[in-house]
């Protein structure tokens, strides 16, 4: 992200919020730009814009074959593509807020000159190092009440408040939570077993990739030993 699209946004969300655009500091993510003061967050999703430039860039280049160039053009035309992930992110936050989920970070979603901006509470968190396994199957259990699921769940995007309580809460709110359907929930117990059990190795990366992507632990010392732990883990979750 270039510095001028960057004072853009941050005036973008000055002006839009009332906020000194002085006071925001910024930070790059996977999906954009988070702006932050003591107060707020602001996730601004440049991820799906900068996508739509590669899309037309691919057109342009004629580097997609005949059928996805006419989906492509009509994402661009119409900017359905941000539309799109615009709504799924309003979905998101209306279960979150309606359920009073309070193991998800909650936000406000906007659409703003074809931007999508997040807006959450400034939170002081305690980073989470793994175990804590009842708080984990608590975390869980509430993804599926909630009806949303992370497909990215690992111990950066989990953080512990700082206020007493000990229950975790998931904090990266934003393109990878998808609407629930079963094998993907079990992945992301997988995921949150490699959370709890592992995440102070320095092999956690890998073996959160192999979890989700196979549904077996030979990647881990006697897998067999592992499966059965994992599988009462997963049973205190859906029970």
């Amino acid at each position: 992200m270039i510095n001028r699209d960057l004072k853009r946004i941050k005036k973008l969300v000055g002006n839009t919020f009332k906020i000194n655009e002085d006071s925001l500091f910024d930070i790059q993510s996977r999906e954009g730009i988070i702006l932050a003061n003591k107060e707020y967050v602001f996730k601004c999703f440049t991820l799906f814009n900068e996508q739509i430039e590669l899309m037309k860039h691919s057109l342009k280049s004629k580097l997609l074959p005949h059928n996805l160039f006419v989906l492509h053009k009509k994402f661009i035309d119409t900017n359905q593509y941000i539309i799109h992930n615009y709504l799924k992110l309003k979905a998101l936050s209306e279960a979150i807020k309606n359920k009073k989920i309070e193991t998800v970070l909650s936000f406000e979603v906007y659409l703003i000159d074809n931007l999508i901006i997040a807006k959450m509470p400034y939170m002081d968190f305690k980073p989470y190092k793994g175990s804590k396994k009842r708080d984990m199957v608590l975390l869980l259990k509430k993804f599926l009440e909630l009806g949303w699921i992370p497909t990215d769940l690992k111990p950066s995007n989990i953080k512990i408040k700082k206020d007493g309580e000990s229950h975790l809460i998931f904090t990266d709110i934003g393109y990878f939570f998808v609407p629930y359907y079963e094998e993907l929930f079990k992945t992301a117990c997988r995921r949150a077993f490699i959370s709890v059990f592992f995440a102070t190795t320095d092999n956690l990366n890998n073996y959160l990739r192999e979890a989700t992507h196979s549904r077996h632990f030979n990647y881990l010392e006697n897998p067999k030993k592992q499966k059965q732990v994992f599988d009462k883990f997963y049973k205190k979750i859906i029970s």
